[in-house]
């Protein structure tokens, strides 16, 4: 029986072996400096790999990842990703990306205002701006069969992270200056393995 100690000795194993793969010209150019061609915002969810499920090198995309694919105004550190790369690395597009079966989105969904699990107390907090969301389009959400519910959660969820996105000082100096930027919403469907644009891109001209 393997132990926790014999999975990270794979894990370094492992980047040996990667090591041996990866282009030498490729880790020359990383080491000079990056120019992603996205933000990647994601969940941390362990089987939606952004690099993995765009078949991306390294260097394609600078990521951002967290339970639910969360972006609110109160988060610092979201909100200095976003600046970053913005400002900083001059990222075209953002995608915020959803997935289904999605745990934190519907942990959202059944957490309820004093039935706090002391043990989860950092992730209730978390999960506010979705729960939020979960609130203000109750009548609708469960009007759906429980699966749809938490899909359709899912969906509205990633459209108020690229709205909390376009709203941000950052992304209304990019337009106000003529710089590039497109945030867009897709959802990776984990049955399939597919990415599917939801069509909420913001670039600015409304």
């Amino acid at each position: 029986m393997s132990t926790g100690q014999d999975q990270l000795k794979e894990l370094l194993q492992q980047n040996r072996q990667w090591v041996k793969r990866v282009s030498p010209d490729l880790l020359a150019s990383l080491e000079k400096g990056q120019s992603p061609k996205c933000l990647w915002i994601g969940c941390s969810d362990s089987r939606v790999s952004p690099t993995t499920i765009t078949n991306q090198p390294l260097g394609s995309l600078f990521e951002h990842r967290n339970i639910a694919n969360v972006i609110s105004s109160t988060d610092g550190n979201a909100m200095a990703v976003v600046e970053f790369s913005i400002s900083l690395l001059g990222v075209p597009d953002i995608v915020v990306c959803g997935h289904t079966e999605c745990t934190g989105v519907a942990t959202a969904m059944i957490h309820e205002e004093g039935q706090e699990d002391p043990s989860k107390d950092h992730l209730h907090q978390w999960l506010v701006p979705t729960r939020k969301v979960y609130q203000e389009n109750a009548k609708a959400l469960e009007a759906l069969d429980p699966r749809q519910r938490v899909l359709e959660l899912g969906r509205l969820n990633v459209a108020a992270s690229v709205s909390a996105i376009a709203a941000t000082p950052a992304a209304k100096a990019a337009w106000a200056n003529g710089q590039p930027l497109r945030i867009h919403g897709w959802r990776f469907n984990m049955a399939q393995g597919l990415l599917e644009d939801l069509n909420m891109t913001h670039d600015g001209s409304c």
